[in-house]
């Protein structure tokens, strides 16, 4: 949201999983999937993926730290083999671990004030029905900045709900992209 409200000259579409633009201080379960991703991240940092041949082996790494087989399954998926065969993150750890107060606190309707409304480029949000992060009283605000946004519920999911809906997201995410010019 913020890099599209930056350069808005280079942003075609912008599709937003799962969060809303607003300070999430009092949301009590996003607070605690922040919890949750910075003990994820952390763990993904201390994992040195080059000592492992397996993933089996990195699962069981994980398998000691980490109780919930879903949030071992969602660490694994974002580890991916080189052209030499070693594991390595498909993500960017230490960006993530830098931003993640930025992206709880930061875009909020007050940074986009100056902004209001943004009507450069089409805007989706899609929610899991059994995530709080984006909740219907969100929508009054989310139509504040992003006056045309359209809102794509995906049912029996939460705040990972590309991970726990992965067909119904990218479904969703295919039909934002194919009603582009």
């Amino acid at each position: 949201m913020m890099f599209a409200a930056n350069w808005p000259e280079k942003t075609d579409n912008l599709i937003v999983a799962d969060i809303a633009p607003k300070i999430y201080q009092n949301e009590t379960n996003l607070l605690k999937h922040s919890e949750q991703n910075k003990l994820m991240l952390s763990l993904m940092e201390k994992l040195i993926l080059t000592t492992f041949s397996t993933r089996q082996g990195i699962e069981q790494f994980l398998a000691l730290h980490l109780k919930e087989t879903g949030f071992r399954q969602f660490i694994l998926k974002n580890i991916l083999r080189d052209n030499n065969g070693h594991f390595k993150w498909k993500i960017n750890l230490p960006v993530l671990r830098d931003s993640l107060d930025i992206i709880l606190h930061d875009v909020n309707q007050q940074w986009f004030s100056d902004r209001i409304p943004i009507l450069n480029y089409p805007v989706t949000f899609i929610r899991g029905l059994n995530s709080e992060c984006i909740l219907d009283e969100d929508i009054v605000d989310i139509k504040q900045i992003y006056p045309d946004a359209r809102i794509i519920d995906i049912p029996n999911a939460g705040h990972w709900l590309h991970f726990e809906q992965p067909e119904l997201f990218v479904n969703a995410v295919r039909e934002v992209t194919q009603r582009q010019p």
